[in-house]
Formats: structure tokens, sequence, C-alpha cells
């Protein structure tokens, strides 16, 4: 999880705007590449659904982490508008904050074990 929390933070909150005060990340900075900055942050989001599978989450928590880089994905590339929508959506912390409430939710592999 700490590899997770510290992909998330580097993406999405990693800097703050001078004056505004907003955390960005290096989502919000590649996003203003057109078309190829949405793009880059998919591979991390896609591995961060990949270890959420790994440490054992339940397919619907899998579909809404794989929904919320799409939705980032779709609308960041929007010019301008997905600009804004990036300060704002952090879908990596959010993906982090599903797989830990899974991970809480779900017994650990000893319980698991144990009950087998």
């Amino acid at each position: 999880m700490d590899r997770l929390d510290r992909m998330a933070r580097t993406l999405d909150t990693k800097f703050r705007l001078p004056v505004l005060g907003v955390p960005v990340g290096w989502d919000s900075i590649l996003g203003l590449i057109p078309g190829l900055g949405d793009l880059v942050t998919v591979g991390p989001g896609a591995w961060m659904i990949l270890e959420g599978h790994r440490m054992g989450a339940r397919k619907r928590v899998l579909g809404r982490m794989a929904l919320n880089t799409g939705i980032d994905t779709v609308l960041g590339g929007i010019p301008l508008l997905g600009d804004a929508f990036d300060l704002f959506f952090k879908s990596h912390r959010r993906n982090v904050a599903l797989l830990r409430r899974e991970l809480d939710v779900l017994p650990s592999t000893d319980q698991r074990a144990a009950s087998l």
C-alpha cells in the first residue's frame, strides 16, 4: 500500500499551485500536453488496478478503480476543461482510498488461511 500511496501522491498532489494553494501532481502537469499527457498517466492507473487485484480486492472495487481511471483519461483529455477537471478529480488518490477501504474490510491472509 505504501508504494501505491506514494505513486498516487506523486501523480495527484505532489506540488501546490503558488497562488491558489491547490495540490497538483504529475497527472495535472502532464495533462497540459495535448493528447499525450493523459495517456501517459493511464499506465500508473492500470498498475494500481493490477496491484489491487493482486491484493485480493473484489471485482466491484477493481471496476470502480477502472471507472475512475477511465473518467480521468477521457475527461482529462478535453483541452482546458480537462485541465481544470484534473485539478480536482484526483483519480489516483480516489483509487488508493477505495483499495484501502477494501483491504480494511477483507479478512487478512492469516485469518483466511485459519478459516480453511
